[in-house]
């Protein structure tokens, strides 16, 4: 009964062991696909708090009437540069406009 217990208590130990390592070795996998999302995440954002984002409002609507074409070229997909690259009409920073 004793020896069995022994037994058991070792056969736990060494999953617990191989369970950590198993942790361990995909703590950096877990870590840089956490951080990625993050980063996404924070990209969609404005650069400026409110009410200081909406200086940034004209440059916006240049950098768009160019995108589309306008006086200074542009690709005429009516796209913002790679804003809008898998995202549906709409949902860049230019609204899609």
């Amino acid at each position: 009964m004793i020896l069995s217990n022994f037994m058991l208590i070792n056969m736990l130990i060494a999953m617990m062991a191989s369970t950590y390592e198993q942790v361990r070795e995909n703590s950096e996998t877990y870590f840089m696909a956490g951080k990625a999302r993050h980063t996404f995440r924070w990209s969609n954002y404005p650069a400026a708090f409110p009410p200081f984002n909406l200086l940034s409002l004209p440059y916006m609507e240049r950098a768009c009437h160019v995108a589309k074409g306008g006086a200074e070229g542009g690709d005429g997909k009516g796209r913002c540069g790679d804003e809008h690259e898998g995202m549906p009409r709409g949902q860049g920073r230019c609204g899609g406009r």
